[in-house]
């Protein structure tokens, strides 16, 4: 049986910011995602006309999950490049939840797979068409 997670997976933040933000750092991404995610005792909670309409602001997301806090939180750890990384993780956090309103968890959580299966599917045949460009270059004419 599959287990699915309840929210939308940061694996899945990550590699969408990442395709996006491609010259940001996939750590700087991930730490970004994590501060986000997990908002320590100084984090202050998401001031009202910050909210976005749309996002449940309940348990983890009652710090951090707004464009004002979420993208201070990006530009402190890696400036213009950090704080589009904290909107787009924002961003998928209200996708996910209207789709969990609409739908329901398993439909989102469903999506969600697929994304991260034809991202997976996509990198693997990226990464074969590159090796076979190493192994045409890498080979010298017979003299």
């Amino acid at each position: 049986m599959l287990a699915f997670q309840p929210k939308m997976n940061r694996k899945t933040h990550r590699r969408i910011a990442k395709a996006l933000l491609p010259n940001l750092p996939t750590k700087k991404i991930e730490r970004i995602n994590r501060r986000i995610d997990t908002p320590d005792g100084i984090t202050p909670n998401s001031p009202e006309f910050a909210k976005v309409p749309g996002l449940d602001y309940r348990g983890h997301r009652k710090k951090g999950h707004d464009p004002l806090i979420a993208g201070t939180i990006g530009f402190l750890e890696a400036g213009w490049e950090g704080a589009a990384a904290a909107e787009i993780h924002v961003g998928l956090d209200v996708v996910s939840d209207l789709i969990r309103k609409k739908y329901g968890s398993g439909v989102r959580d469903l999506i969600e797979a697929i994304c991260n299966l034809e991202y997976d599917l996509c990198k693997e045949k990226h990464k074969s068409k590159k090796r076979r460009g190493r192994q045409r270059k890498s080979r010298k004419p017979a003299p």
